[in-house]
């Protein structure tokens, strides 16, 4: 699987997405957007559903979760429905 930073496919993540993962590692919207280098309005505006943020900028938002041990996982269910699933590793990578 490739690492979202480094410039390769990703699967983006939607807001409720980033709200439940951010919400399992216990940080805050500012917490992120320090970790991914991204503005506090540019995190609360993705995690509202107010603004899209551009690929780069959900490559690091998605870098930052990872470098906090969170990965996202494409999966299908049953029905044909594309999901999301989250993991938290037991060890953040820091």
């Amino acid at each position: 699987m490739s690492s979202p930073a480094d410039g390769q496919n990703f699967s983006p993540i939607t807001p409720a997405q980033c709200r439940a993962a951010r919400a399992l590692i216990g940080i805050k919207a500012s917490d992120l957007a320090a970790a991914s280098g991204l503005s506090l309005g540019t995190v609360k505006a993705f995690e509202t559903g107010s603004r899209k943020i551009a690929p780069r900028s959900m490559r690091d938002l998605l870098a930052a979760f990872q470098r906090e041990g969170v990965s996202f996982d494409g999966a299908q269910e049953a029905d044909g429905k594309a999901v999301q699933r989250v993991f938290i590793s037991s060890s953040p990578i820091y």
